[in-house]
C-alpha cells in the first residue's frame, strides 16, 4: 500500500476521496491506496503538491513494469513453460502467466483446461501442500483429474465424512493435495489453518463473490504462498462480483469492497445495484491479475 499524509485540509481529502481504492486508517491519521497501478495516481498527488519518496516511486515504476510483463504475456500465442504435464500451446500461456504473477484468476471458457494448467503451475512451483475448494459435487472428480495429471504422485486427499476423521484427515502430513468443498471452511477453519499453505486453488470461484458470506471471509483468512482462482463465468461485468474474488488472489489489489462499489457500481434508493459504470478502468486494473480465453 501506499501511504498518504498530509495536515488536515478539507479541498485534499475531497481529492484523496476520488482515488480508486483510497481507505482511512484512523490508528495512523493517514490514507492508504493500493501500489498497484499507481502510477497516474502518483502524478495526480505530484500535481496536488504532494512530495513523493524516491523509493516509493521506483517501487511505483517496477509495480508498472510487472504489469505490462504480464499483461504482454497474457495475449501470446504460446511460450516456454517447461512441465512434465501435456499442456497444449495456449494451457502453456495460461500456466506461464499464473506461475509469473504469483497469484491470480484463471476465467478461461470451460472446456479450455483450467484445472490442467492450475496444476501445472502447482508442479511448476514446486508446491508440497496444495489446498484444493471445490463445490461438493464435483471434489471427487477434480481428485480423478489430479490422478490422471500426475499418475506418479498418490498424495491426494479428500476431505469428507464425519468431523473427527475430517480432523485425521487435515492432519495427515503425508499428503500433497487436500481437496475439499467450500462448507467445510465453515466447520474445519481451524484445522485447515494449522499450517501455510504452498498453493490454494478455488475452484468455481464465484462461490466466494459475496463477500459477506461467511465463507467468502474465512478463505482469505488463510495463509498461502500463492492463490489461484478459477472460473468460466466472465466477472469483468459485474463489479460487485468481482471485488472479493480478486481480493482473495491478491489481498488489498483493489482497496476496500466499499470505495470499490462507490466507483464501480450504481445504486437505488434502497442500497441495490443496478448498474456500473467506468467499467474500462476496472478491465484496466484487474487484467493484470487475470487471463481470459474462449474455447473459439
Amino acid at each position: 500500500m501506499i501511504e498518504i499524509i498530509f495536515p488536515y485540509d478539507l479541498q485534499k481529502i475531497s481529492f484523496i476521496k476520488t482515488l480508486p481504492g483510497r481507505k482511512y486508517h484512523p490508528g495512523r491519521k493517514s490514507w492508504h491506496i493500493p501500489i498497484t497501478n499507481s502510477l497516474p495516481v502518483i502524478e495526480q498527488l505530484r500535481q496536488q503538491g504532494f512530495e513523493i519518496d524516491p523509493a516509493l516511486l521506483e517501487a511505483v515504476e517496477q509495480d508498472a513494469n510487472r504489469a505490462r510483463e504480464a499483461e504482454a504475456l497474457a495475449t501470446m500465442a504460446d511460450t516456454e513453460f517447461e512441465s512434465p504435464l501435456p499442456l497444449r500451446d495456449y494451457q502453456r500461456v495460461g500456466s506461464a502467466f499464473l506461475y509469473r504473477i504469483g497469484s491470480g484468476l484463471l476465467a478461461d471458457e470451460p472446456g479450455v483446461g483450467k484445472t490442467l494448467q492450475c496444476l501445472a503451475v502447482a508442479e511448476k512451483a514446486g508446491a508440497k501442500k496444495v489446498l484444493i475448494f471445490t463445490p461438493a459435487s464435483v471434489k471427487w472428480q477434480f481428485a480423478e483429474e489430479i490422478k490422471k495429471f500426475i499418475p506418479s504422485d498418490h498424495r491426494t486427499v479428500i476431505i469428507h465424512g464425519s468431523a473427527r476423521k475430517r480432523v485425521e484427515l487435515w492432519a495427515d502430513e503425508d499428503q500433497r493435495f487436500y481437496v475439499a468443498n467450500y462448507e467445510q471452511l465453515l466447520r474445519d477453519f481451524d484445522h485447515i489453518n494449522q499450517r501455510e499453505w504452498d498453493l490454494i486453488v478455488a475452484d468455481e470461484a464465484t462461490k466466494i463473490a459475496n463477500p459477506t458470506a461467511k465463507q467468502s471471509k474465512l478463505i482469505k483468512k488463510l495463509r498461502a504462498k500463492r492463490r489461484i482462482a478459477m472460473t468460466g463465468t466472465p466477472i469483468s461485468n459485474r463489479a460487485n462480483e468481482c471485488w472479493n474474488i480478486l481480493d482473495f488472489c491478491v489481498p488489498g489489489a483493489l482497496g476496500n469492497y466499499w470505495s470499490f462499489v462507490e466507483r464501480y457500481c450504481l445504486k437505488n434508493q434502497w442500497g441495490g445495484v443496478f448498474g456500473y459504470r467506468n467499467m474500462d478502468e476496472l478491465r484496466d486494473r484487474i487484467k493484470r491479475y487475470m487471463i481470459r480465453r474462449l474455447k473459439s
